[in-house]
């Protein structure tokens, strides 16, 4: 399995984990949360799969 495969595994089960389904709602006056790995998921991926592709000595990864 390439560094890349992995890293899309674990960044989707990063998703899965940590998706709105598994949270309660906030309390007022909470209105809104910001979510990035729902609404910039394709965005990550593609992110992933461009430079994730050959060994790095590092790896930044950040999403604000």
């Amino acid at each position: 399995m390439s560094l890349a495969s992995r890293m899309m595994a674990a960044f989707r089960e990063l998703v899965v984990s940590t998706s709105t389904k598994h949270f309660q709602a906030f309390a007022s006056p909470v209105a809104f949360t910001y979510r990035p790995l729902e609404y910039a998921r394709a965005v990550a991926e593609r992110y992933v799969e461009r430079f994730a592709g050959t060994r790095k000595d590092v790896l930044f990864v950040g999403m604000n």
